[in-house]
């Protein structure tokens, strides 16, 4: 507890019953020890109202296209599940409207850290990812894989936007597989 309270002393300010109830979530989606292993790793995802945290799991779950992303990416970054379900939604519908849903969850899964960007930045960072898609207009998102042609410079770009959206908090956001 001193080491949690050390790494992220704001959690100190956060009602009791958010608290409790942010850890009920966890413990609920994972199980005890792994709820206590995200709490070690991210311990300000105790701050996020238990409401907050099942509709950005709800959102994270639609957006990502099955529970299983949803579930791999809050593993790896337990903080995703203070975003707002609001903005998850938004971004997803963006994506939706410019590439088709199936490129929109392909990409959300391999960059997932824009649900944490700065709003000023996203339409931006929407723009680059059309861009992207349309240099490869052979993708196959249905199938969710590139042409074996494109491997390489598909390793380049999820190289390039990985350095690129690296996010300062103490959970990193890696792409889901």
């Amino acid at each position: 507890a001193k080491e949690i309270i050390r790494q992220s002393p704001g959690v100190l300010m956060s009602p009791k019953d958010t608290m409790k109830g942010s850890y009920r979530v966890l413990e609920n989606l994972f199980s005890a020890e792994i709820a206590q292993k995200m709490i070690h790793k991210n311990p300000t995802v105790l701050k996020a109202p238990p409401k907050t945290a099942m509709d950005a799991y709800y959102a994270l779950e639609k957006a990502l296209g099955s529970e299983d992303s949803a579930r791999k990416l809050i593993l790896r970054s337990p903080g995703m599940l203070r975003v707002s379900a609001d903005r998850v939604r938004e971004i997803r519908a963006m994506l939706d409207e410019r590439v088709g849903e199936d490129c929109a969850i392909h990409i959300l899964r391999c960059r997932p850290s824009v649900f944490k960007m700065a709003w000023g930045r996203v339409q931006d960072w929407v723009d680059k990812q059309v861009e992207e898609v349309d240099v490869m207009a052979d993708w196959d998102c249905e199938r969710d894989e590139a042409p074996s042609t494109a491997s390489s410079a598909l390793a380049e770009l999820a190289d390039e936007a990985l350095g690129e959206e690296a996010t300062t908090t103490n959970d990193s956001v890696a792409p889901v597989s």
